[in-house]
C-alpha cells in the first residue's frame, strides 16, 4: 500500500507543478511598440480598456507598469505630477458600452522630476507594486492616468503599443474631461503600453490542491476494494 500512495503522490504532485502559475503575467501589451503615443492634456484622465483573456474570469493584480514619455531633457519642475487609475467597467453606458465606474486602485498623485537624462524623444516606464495589497480586478477594466501641472513647452504622454501579446485590447480609448467619460477613437490603435501580472482567482493552484486530495482518496478506495475482495476468497 505504502509504494501505491507513493506513486499517487508523484502524480498528484507533477499535477500540482505543472498548474500553479503564481505571479502570472494577467496581461502584457509592451512588445511591439507602434511608434505612436497619445500626449496628456492637463487635467484630463486618458484610459486604456483591458481585456484579461484566456479564460481569465478574475484576478489579483500584484503588479502593474505602464511606459510614458517627453519631449523634454526632462519633465518640467515639482509641478508636474501623475496618478494612476483602475477602473471596474460597471460605470453608465456610452454608446451601449459599460464606462469605468468603481476605483479599485488610486496611485494618489506622483511627482514627475527629471526621470530623463537625454534629448530626444524618450520612454520611461513607472512600476506600481501592490504585492503589499493585491487588487482584485475583474476579467475586464480600465487603466487611466491624469497629468496635472503641465507648462510652457512641456509634453508627457503614454507610449502606445499593439497587439498585445497576452490578454486583449480594443484599440480605443476613454476620455474624461471632467464631465463623464466618453469612448473615443483616433487612425491609430490607442493602446497603452502596459503589463500586469499577479494571480487568477480562484487560483489555479487551489484548484489543483482539490485535485491532488481527490486522486488521493480515489487510490485509497481503489486500493482499499481491492484488499477488500481479496479477503474474500
Amino acid at each position: 500500500m505504502t509504494n501505491q500512495i507513493q506513486k499517487l503522490l508523484t502524480v498528484a504532485a507533477a499535477a500540482f507543478l505543472t498548474t500553479g502559475v503564481h505571479g502570472a503575467i494577467l496581461y502584457n501589451n509592451s512588445t511591439i511598440d507602434t511608434g505612436n503615443s497619445l500626449s496628456f492634456i492637463n487635467g484630463k484622465t486618458i484610459g486604456s480598456e483591458i481585456n484579461l483573456g484566456s479564460g481569465v474570469t478574475s484576478a489579483l493584480v500584484t503588479n502593474f507598469s505602464f511606459e510614458i514619455y517627453s519631449t523634454l531633457a526632462t519633465f518640467a519642475g515639482p509641478n508636474v505630477q501623475i496618478e494612476a487609475y483602475l477602473y471596474a467597467n460597471n460605470g453608465s453606458l456610452f454608446n451601449g458600452y459599460a464606462s469605468p465606474g468603481t476605483t479599485l486602485y488610486d496611485s494618489g498623485l506622483l511627482a514627475l522630476q527629471t526621470p530623463l537624462q537625454s534629448q530626444g524623444l524618450d520612454a520611461v516606464t513607472l512600476n506600481f507594486n501592490l504585492s503589499s495589497t493585491p487588487v482584485s480586478v475583474g476579467s475586464d477594466f480600465t487603466l487611466a492616468v491624469v497629468v496635472t501641472g503641465l507648462a510652457g513647452g512641456d509634453t508627457v504622454g503614454m507610449e502606445l503599443f499593439d497587439p498585445a501579446s497576452v490578454g486583449q485590447n480594443y484599440g480605443d480609448y476613454w476620455l474624461n474631461s471632467g464631465g463623464g467619460w466618453a469612448l473615443l477613437t483616433n487612425s491609430v490603435p490607442t493602446d497603452f503600453g502596459a503589463q500586469f501580472s499577479g494571480t487568477p482567482t480562484p487560483e489555479p493552484s487551489t484548484l489543483c490542491l482539490a485535485g491532488v486530495g481527490a486522486i488521493l482518496l480515489t487510490g485509497l478506495m481503489w486500493k482499499r476494494r481491492r484488499q477488500d475482495a481479496l479477503k474474500r476468497h
